[in-house]
């Protein structure tokens, strides 16, 4: 599987400091230069500087979403979701409940970024006591996410590969 963050959810992982967990997965994290150039992170530019992440470029992705559908969208956003509607295999982690909005009426698979980290859990990288803790001290970071969700996340099924 690939994930495809955007702005906001690298930022909050680095906060939570599991870019170093994204380094060794074995899923691809794609990130795209629309979404780097948006992120204020020391440790992300580390990272792709020393090549541990590659950044990946996108011509046009205005192209692949119809314009009605990308207003009041980032660029980062509208690169993600573009990427994903070319990449099959490729998951949108938006937390923007437009950009969740349009990738639900396009088809693309996605998840915010505290479903992501219970996948980090659910794949050995993170304990799953530290993702809970993690998933609730979201909140207290300024991060907009209710009880429930919180609470759904927290007994969400493990992620399927798509085909």
């Amino acid at each position: 599987m690939d994930f495809v963050p955007d702005a906001s959810s690298f930022i909050v992982l680095d906060e939570l400091d599991l870019l170093p967990v994204l380094a060794r997965i074995r899923e691809r994290i794609v990130i795209l230069s629309n979404v780097f150039d948006e992120v204020d992170s020391d440790r992300l530019r580390r990272f792709v500087g020393d090549g541990t992440f590659n950044l990946t470029q996108l011509a046009e992705p205005q192209a692949e979403i119809q314009p009605e559908l990308t207003l009041g969208l980032g660029a980062g956003e509208i690169a993600v979701l573009a990427y994903c509607r070319t990449h099959n295999l490729a998951w949108a982690v938006v937390d923007d409940l437009l950009a969740r909005k349009v990738a639900a009426s396009i088809g693309i698979p996605f998840l915010g970024t505290a479903r992501f980290i219970r996948h980090l859990s659910d794949i050995g990288q993170v304990g799953r006591q530290e993702s809970e803790r993690l998933i609730r001290s979201l909140p207290a970071m300024g991060f907009h996410i209710d009880s429930k969700t919180i609470e759904d996340v927290l007994t969400s099924p493990p992620l399927k590969e798509r085909d």
